[in-house]
């Protein structure tokens, strides 16, 4: 397996990483895969020197999280893996994405979206779920309108201190929406717009620094 630091940082990742979206249950969605079959796939991942592996809160109402955090501590140390996940979305079964077929999600106040309340609870609930102290990579899942740029950055950089990641990134943000953004683009099918990708880097802060 060869190894590349993650943009900027000092983090060594490999160059495939393991997407957990795939785990978790199918009450969620009818693809995912439950515990059981997920593991040897997980587990033959690890073995072949993945050491990157990518959730988010929202992936089977964060039992992917659950799921990451369980086979991590099963097949390696954690000082070994990278772990990285993602907030902005609803954790809900009943939430099936922005485009699914049928009445439209309508989640409940401060359960969604990158405001204040929302990410200080939403990096808790994933250290909960991973059962880690910390995490590598924190994402923004996609970009809030509703909330200011400056209270967005502001939480993140207080997550960035007292709750943990090694680094965070716009996973998905309109560019110029943050001031973080790369001038880096590519086009979003569908839409006519344009998405940005980038990693920022910062010390990693325990939980309990707080």
């Amino acid at each position: 397996m060869q190894y590349v630091h993650l943009g900027r940082s000092g983090l060594s990742v490999s160059r495939f990483a393991l997407g957990m979206m795939t785990y978790g249950t199918p009450k969620w969605r009818p693809w995912v895969l439950e515990e059981a079959a997920a593991r040897p796939l997980v587990r033959a991942a690890i073995d072949a020197g993945i050491n990157f592996v990518d959730t988010a809160d929202m992936y089977s109402a964060g039992m992917s999280e659950e799921l990451t955090g369980k086979f991590a501590r099963e097949f390696c140390r954690r000082d070994e893996v990278v772990i990285a996940t993602k907030v902005f979305f609803p954790v809900d079964l009943a939430f099936q994405g922005g485009n699914a077929p049928g009445p439209r999600f309508q989640p409940k106040p401060n359960t969604s979206g990158l405001s204040r309340k929302r990410i200080f609870q939403a990096i808790d609930a994933s250290l909960r779920r991973l059962g880690t102290d910390y995490v590598d990579l924190y994402q923004i899942h996609r970009f809030d309108a509703n909330t200011p740029v400056e209270e967005r950055w502001k939480r993140c950089t207080t997550s960035l201190r007292a709750a943990a990641p090694a680094t965070s990134a716009p996973r998905a943000c309109s560019p110029g929406s943050s001031p973080r953004c790369s001038t880096s683009r590519r086009g979003t099918a569908g839409r006519g717009s344009s998405r940005c990708r980038t990693t920022t880097t910062s010390p990693i802060a325990r939980k309990s620094a707080r």
